[in-house]
């Protein structure tokens, strides 16, 4: 897949790790009710848990929580308005 991107005309994909904070508002909430990929065009491909666990391609139902880091993949725009409207700031 990475060697695919890197060939492809996609220069504006990215992937890019987001920490949750106590006050986004994806805690609590499931990856459907996140609409990661419906609403923002953004993939959740793993979520790194608190504890070290790495949790892959998380399901519909996986519910983030405070800490996790969850790794998403998509155009830069449409990743930086994901964690604008999550209330997830950039680094």
């Amino acid at each position: 897949l990475l060697a695919l991107l890197a060939e492809s005309d996609l220069n504006d994909v990215e992937m890019d790790e987001i920490t949750i904070k106590g006050s986004s508002r994806l805690v609590g909430s499931t990856v459907t009710e996140s609409e990661t990929r419906l609403l923002h065009g953004v993939l959740v491909l793993a979520v790194k848990q608190p504890d070290g666990n790495m949790v892959f391609n998380p399901g519909a139902h996986y519910i983030f929580c405070v800490q996790d880091t969850v790794i998403v993949m998509g155009d830069v725009k449409d990743i930086e308005r994901f964690r604008q409207q999550c209330e997830v700031p950039s680094a």
